[in-house]
């Protein structure tokens, strides 16, 4: 059998671990109450003065009223008290909720840095590869005059021109993509430009003089070839041109004497081919004043002694 009311109201209320949904039916059946007692107090007040009854009846009455009154009194404070405790209770119960889904949040945003301590980088490291290389060979498509899409292009399925009804599609190379490191205002993408100090720039460019004055060099060295000349047709008796020994050798001046038939050693000599290094302007030259000149094979001696002539001139190969 179940108890009172009034014992189950005063066990609820001092029972820290009473359940909520428990004091909560309870508070309902104490409203229950109320309204009996509060019933019971009108009738009672209605028969203690009903004239038609009894005066024993009228006096039970107005006893059995005040005797309602008193307990929707009790219950009224009992009511307060157990309905304090549900507020409690449900405070309590809300502030667990809220613990347990703030627990639930910050696990999920703990787990969510942790991923992207360890996947970000390598993400980060994909997308700047990624657009380095797009970039890189649209720089070659354009160099090499192909009239072709970009890579992005082909592979969202865009218009080569990035152009959608006339509107520009925005590019993924374009994109803003902050650096990882909170600490650091670098971005990832674009590749961050680094700022060269004085030295630095003094030295690159010293270093592209000395690489241009190679190339120089290397193409000047690369303008001269060995030829086999002589008189030939010439049409001058004295053709004076420059060139040199051989291929390290210091651009001199150089005269072909057409042979005049005297049969001296030193007619002789001049009438022989001489190997010289010359570059292909004066070598058409030579050609159209007559003379003949051949191109040597390079394996031939590249050091050649200049000849002792004998005479009064001192200019020849």
């Amino acid at each position: 059998m179940s108890k009172p009311l009034n014992e189950r109201l005063a066990g609820a209320i001092g029972d820290m671990r009473a359940r909520l949904t428990d004091m909560e039916a309870l508070l309902a059946e104490a409203d229950v109450e109320a309204e009996r007692l509060a019933s019971i107090v009108a009738q009672a007040a209605r028969d203690s003065i009903d004239f038609a009854l009894s005066e024993e009846l009228r006096d039970k009455a107005a006893a059995d009223g005040d005797r309602a009154r008193r307990n929707a009194a009790a219950l009224a404070q009992a009511r307060k008290a157990l309905e304090a405790r549900i507020t409690e209770r449900r405070a309590s119960e809300t502030a667990v909720a809220a613990r347990r889904e703030k627990d639930r949040i910050i696990a999920e945003r703990d787990a969510l840095a942790e991923r992207l301590r360890t996947e970000w980088p390598a993400i980060e490291a994909t997308i700047v590869e990624l657009l380095t290389a797009i970039m890189a060979n649209d720089a070659e498509l354009i160099a090499h005059r192909l009239p072709e899409a970009s890579a992005e292009a082909i592979a969202r399925g865009c218009s080569g021109n990035f152009r959608t009804g006339g509107i520009a599609v925005p590019r993924l190379v374009e994109i803003v993509l902050p650096g990882f490191d909170g600490k650091s205002l670098d971005r990832a993408w674009p590749l961050p430009k680094r700022t060269k100090g004085w030295s630095e720039m003094a030295r690159e460019n010293m270093l592209a003089q000395r690489k241009a004055a190679r190339e120089q060099e290397h193409r000047e060295a690369a303008s001269w070839s060995p030829y086999l000349v002589s008189a030939g047709n010439a049409k001058a008796y004295d053709t004076v041109f420059y060139g040199k020994a051989h291929q390290g050798a210091p651009v001199t001046e150089r005269h072909v004497y057409r042979d005049p038939g005297t049969g001296s050693t030193f007619e002789r000599e001049r009438a022989e081919a001489k190997l010289v290094w010359l570059q292909e302007p004066t070598v058409v030259r030579l050609r159209e004043q007559g003379l003949s000149v051949e191109r040597a094979p390079e394996s031939k001696p590249t050091a050649i002694a200049e000849p002792q002539l004998i005479g009064t001139t001192s200019a020849s190969f």
